[in-house]
């Protein structure tokens, strides 16, 4: 079975995000000011690409997905973080309606040789933990007899953590909730037409059912001054980092103290 992963950095579509904007060029100015998207970058570098590059089943497909308009410089520096990632793919769209964008960027890397595909997203602030691709390929298992009545099944982790990052390092809040899009998943027939980011994730329960799992903490969701999701900021009480915490966040998500302070420094 395929794992597919979709993650948005700044791509300027039509409609998609929480702020609306009356033309591309509006969007494209917001997207691009030189304060949301350093910070877009150092989210990036620091919660989203860790556990990317550490999963422990490596056989999957992460489309970053940009676009065309995105300034050259910031295209190669995007480009340059993904290099050392096999399973990326740097995917630049001109500007089209968002789900439109979204199956362009996910249906041509379903395979329909390999049969139903699993599918994740991702912002481009949120982390998964390291065993993310293992975890939903053991959960399509347990989804099996549901999958074969009704073709559709969503896999939901529940457990995780907000986080707030600065040149300090990184600060958390643990979670415990219900159809956040990290460490939220679909399984559909490789022929559909849908992907996931056609079910709105809020209400992915009346879509189809959902499988969900507690325990180990499978997400980190950035808590920023850009965050379009103001349930992520209400759940956020950031606390002085011990070190259980520290070395969960070293060890499940691939996140360092050290590596977060070096990208938040002062430039």
């Amino acid at each position: 079975m395929q794992v597919v992963g979709l993650c948005r950095f700044s791509y300027p579509g039509f409609g998609g995000y929480r702020r609306s904007h009356d033309s591309i060029e509006e969007r494209c100015a917001f997207l691009y000011q030189e304060d949301r998207i350093e910070e877009r970058f150092r989210f990036f570098e620091a919660i989203t690409l860790p556990g990317i590059r550490a999963q422990t089943d490596p056989d999957f497909t992460f489309v970053v997905l940009t676009g065309k308009s995105l300034p050259d410089h910031h295209y190669l520096r995007l480009k340059m973080l993904l290099d050392d990632i096999p399973q990326a793919k740097l995917l630049q769209l001109d500007p089209m309606h968002h789900r439109a964008a979204m199956a362009e960027a996910i249906l041509p890397e379903v395979d329909l040789k390999r049969g139903p595909s699993i599918q994740f997203r991702l912002d481009d602030d949120d982390g998964v933990n390291i065993r993310f691709v293992e975890k939903l390929r053991a959960a399509r298992k347990d989804a099996q007899a549901i999958f074969e009545r009704t073709n559709k099944v969503a896999i939901d982790f529940t457990q995780g953590y907000t986080a707030t990052l600065d040149k300090n390092g990184i600060k958390v809040t643990r979670v415990s909730t219900t159809l956040w899009t990290p460490a939220l998943a679909i399984i559909q027939r490789g022929y559909s037409k849908d992907t996931v980011m056609h079910f709105p994730h809020h209400v992915l329960n009346r879509q189809m059912t959902v499988i969900s799992y507690s325990g180990e903490p499978m997400f980190i969701r950035g808590v920023n001054d850009y965050n379009g999701d103001p349930l992520v900021n209400k759940f956020h009480e950031p606390s002085k980092m011990d070190t259980e915490t520290k070395e969960i966040l070293a060890s499940k998500f691939n996140i360092r103290q050290a590596d977060v302070r070096r990208i938040f420094k002062a430039s």
